[in-house]
């Protein structure tokens, strides 16, 4: 896991083989474009509009997707791969609401 912060790094650590980055960032940034554009996956959650206008160009989607993003309920999020978008709510068990509210 490779958690960036508040801004996107120059670089991230090398992979050996059978292994996966996931990289989670706070905030989007014009410094994340280059990371955004060469992802395999991106799961979002709700994103301000100046945020989702910089996923959009990142990733060259269609005005009327890119706008879908802020509106995204709490529970939601979007998985963004293979060309296409994918969009879940996700319902946490009773345990899990007891456990993390």
């Amino acid at each position: 896991m490779h958690d960036l912060g508040p801004t996107a790094p120059a670089g991230h650590p090398p992979l050996g083989p059978w292994q996966t980055r996931l990289t989670v960032l706070r905030h989007l940034t014009p410094a994340a474009v280059p990371l955004l554009a060469a992802a395999d996956v991106l799961i979002v959650q709700r994103l301000s509009a100046p945020e989702a206008t910089l996923l959009g160009s990142a990733l060259g989607m269609r005005g009327d997707l890119a706008s879908r993003l802020p509106a995204m309920d709490d529970e939601m999020v979007a998985a963004f791969g293979a060309g296409s978008v994918r969009y879940t709510w996700l319902t946490p068990t009773p345990i899990e609401r007891q456990l993390f509210g």
